[in-house]
């Protein structure tokens, strides 16, 4: 990986497969191996390496190091830059005492006759770090105003998500509403992730039904840009739903799913199960009549097999007999209904 990356471009397949490679020998316990890899992405000047490098320090005991590369990249006079820097830098204890000097010496610069968006954005994020709650609160309102449009929903959306580590769900809502307003044609691709966000956090308040049209936004973004046919993307959506008890909205994108005739078997068994456990979740059923005898325990994928085994035996009423059970328990389930009939037919 390590020659691959000097000898490869900057960007592209080679720093994914690289990327890849650490993520593996991370988990795989070799933090050793995804220092190497990512020590030589810095080296070559990946700008968005630095943090995992962080990490695998830290992994591999090297938390002195860690630290050090965190002051090194703190130096750059990008004020988004040195944002990412010190919520990475917020982690560590040994760095809070440098944070507020940061503080101090960075809302000295703040202007009083003009406007300096960056820099009000770091200074905000500073407060928010060092627990001065409240004293944010000017600051992110001259923010609100003022930032530009391009960076204005990511801005937002990271000052929401450091709200969210003070537990401060109010202001964390505040920040992903506002990032909802006036979206930047470029920046729309990251309003999914807002309106997910802005879900988990009212339902954490207990507003659910505010989380659920939260969520319908999200979801509805989502199939949007896949054009609305991706049975993957619609599997996705309903097992969010599906977390925030959206019983309803799951069962559409699931039915879908598992009548799409180009959907292969993995996804269908899958989202077939899903469907199930939606029935059981929903209804408060967690046995049938139907779902027991011979068929006790299986899956609607495998049920939907063994149908299929008598059929080819020609065994025609052991198969009616399942795909009656199947019929019963997961109407929507188009495919086995439509069996069901031909089977009826060559019964007369």
């Amino acid at each position: 990986v390590k020659e691959m990356l000097e000898t490869g471009p900057r960007y592209g397949r080679n720093y994914d497969f690289a990327r890849m490679a650490a993520q593996e020998c991370t988990r795989n316990n070799n933090a050793k191996a995804a220092v190497e890899i990512y020590e030589k992405m810095v080296e070559i000047d990946w700008e968005r390496g630095y943090q995992q490098l962080v990490t695998a320090y830290v992994a591999s005991g090297k938390r002195d190091k860690a630290i050090q590369l965190l002051r090194d990249k703190l130096r750059t006079n990008n004020p988004e830059i040195q944002v990412q820097v010190v919520l990475k830098m917020a982690e560590f204890e040994e760095t809070l005492e440098e944070i507020k000097t940061l503080l101090t010496e960075y809302e000295a610069r703040l202007p009083e006759d003009k406007i300096n968006p960056p820099l009000l954005y770091l200074v905000a994020t500073l407060k928010i770090v060092t627990d001065d709650i409240e004293g944010s609160d000017s600051l992110v309102s001259r923010l609100l105003k003022n930032a530009p449009s391009t960076r204005r929903l990511r801005w937002l959306k990271t000052l929401a998500d450091t709200y969210r580590g003070k537990s401060d769900s109010q202001r964390e809502i505040r920040m992903l509403e506002a990032a909802t307003e006036n979206v930047d044609p470029q920046e729309a691709y990251q309003l999914p992730e807002v309106y997910e966000k802005l879900g988990s956090a009212y339902a954490q308040k207990g507003e659910k039904e505010v989380s659920r049209n939260a969520l319908r936004k999200m979801g509805t973004l989502r199939l949007m840009r896949r054009g609305g046919s991706s049975y993957w993307e619609k599997e996705n959506v309903a097992r969010t739903y599906m977390e925030h008890e959206m019983w309803d909205d799951a069962e559409v994108l699931l039915t879908e799913v598992i009548n799409d005739p180009s959907v292969q078997k993995y996804y269908l068994e899958r989202a077939q199960e899903q469907l199930m456990t939606i029935k059981q979740r929903r209804d408060g059923l967690t046995e049938t009549p139907e779902s027991t005898g011979k068929i006790a325990g299986t899956n609607i994928g495998m049920q939907r097999s063994m149908a299929q085994q008598y059929m080819r035996r020609n065994q025609i009423e052991k198969a009616i007999e399942i795909y009656e059970q199947v019929a019963k328990v997961m109407p929507e389930d188009l495919e086995s209904r439509s069996q069901l009939a031909t089977l009826y037919s060559r019964q007369n």
